[in-house]
């Protein structure tokens, strides 16, 4: 199916009734508040297209979407599949097609109110890419997808997502950040590959691989992180829906990361760190161990790969003194190459 003449955050295939009100009503398919959706829908098998809002928005309790290829959504690939869903082995590519914001100082974009009012959040940014869920969603499996070449994040959940499983994906060439898990809580993310993201917006840590943002008893682990604007990025920069900023934990995951240097206007820091001063305090918990670091050349002063806190380290071994690293080790030459082919990643950055 090709072509349907959505609205923005409304699907080609869709498991609620759409109003007849224009797109800059909020009570239309994208409000959640005001109808219901219908439960237990499966998207099997299927090649869907060219819509102009997303591909598929199934919101109900219990869907299914496993085996599709979903490519060239006007603005997403998959839209907020519901509590207990499950989403496995599907292609989800080059989505964004209609150019929806993924950053404030772009030239050109469809801006649109990022939660569907227009008196909150009057930034340009809208949600956009592969897929988001948002508004409290649990239970979710995202599984054996491939995620890549689209213009915004990759996969992206947001606001009280919680109990979410990410394994075993590839998320690859995104526009902005490979996995995105923001204002949220208890995750499991852990033996995906997640390369090449983050390149059309490497400031700060919109271009990281790995992000968790303001979010609680997120587990990292187990992860192939390659060529990045930036490797995983943990950080806390509010108390926005209550997220305490705690628990946070990455721990045995490979990041192999391309230049360093930071007169290039960022750092492109291999595992960071950052946010409010309450994050970093024992109490909180958040901490790193036993990742695994590549870079091809020697360490340098002033060249930062490792941040806790507002220290940037240039150095693993000051680094690894902190709660962000316990037993980080660098990999050889050798050993990078190997992890690249066996996963199916080229052996060095491409050029950006």
């Amino acid at each position: 199916m090709k072509h349907a003449a959505t609205d923005w955050r409304c699907g080609g295939v869709q498991s609620r009734e759409p109003s007849s009100g224009s797109g800059a009503t909020f009570d239309s398919c994208r409000n959640g508040q005001n109808s219901g959706d219908g439960e237990r829908w499966s998207l099997l098998d299927s090649k869907l297209s060219y819509a102009h809002g997303a591909l598929v928005s199934l919101r109900g309790k219990g869907t299914r979407i496993e085996g599709n290829d979903l490519h060239h959504g006007g603005q997403l690939g998959i839209h907020n599949p519901g509590d207990g869903s499950v989403v496995r082995a599907n292609e989800v590519s080059f989505n964004n097609t209609e150019h929806f914001c993924i950053r404030a100082s772009t030239d050109y974009c469809q801006v649109f109110p990022t939660d569907g009012d227009e008196n909150f959040n009057p930034s340009p940014l809208t949600e956009s890419g592969g897929m988001k869920i948002a508004g409290g969603r649990g239970n979710i499996l995202v599984t054996e997808n491939n995620f890549h070449h689209n213009y915004g994040n990759g996969i992206w959940c947001d606001v009280n997502c919680h109990d979410m499983v990410f394994s075993n994906n590839r998320s690859h060439h995104n526009a902005r950040r490979g996995i995105f898990f923001e204002i949220s809580y208890r995750a499991d993310i852990h033996s995906n590959i997640v390369y090449e993201n983050g390149w059309k917006t490497p400031e700060g840590s919109d271009g990281a691989g790995i992000e968790i943002g303001t979010s609680d008893a997120a587990e990292v682990y187990d992860n192939v992180v390659a060529w990045n604007a930036d490797g995983i990025v943990a950080r806390c920069t509010s108390d926005r829906d209550n997220a305490s900023c705690e628990n946070n934990f990455i721990h045995d995951n490979t990041i192999l990361q391309g230049d360093d240097d930071a007169a290039a206007g960022w750092p492109a820091l291999a595992l960071s760190f950052s946010g409010q001063s309450s994050y970093f305090a024992a109490a909180s918990n958040n901490r790193g161990v036993g990742n695994d670091y590549y870079y091809d050349h020697a360490e340098e002063d002033g060249h930062a790969r490792f941040s806790w806190s507002t220290t940037k380290y240039s150095s693993l071994t000051p680094f690894n003194a902190t709660p962000g690293e316990e037993g980080g080790r660098y990999l050889t030459r050798t050993q990078k190459n190997t992890v690249t082919a066996n996963n199916g990643i080229l052996a060095n950055p491409e050029p950006h």
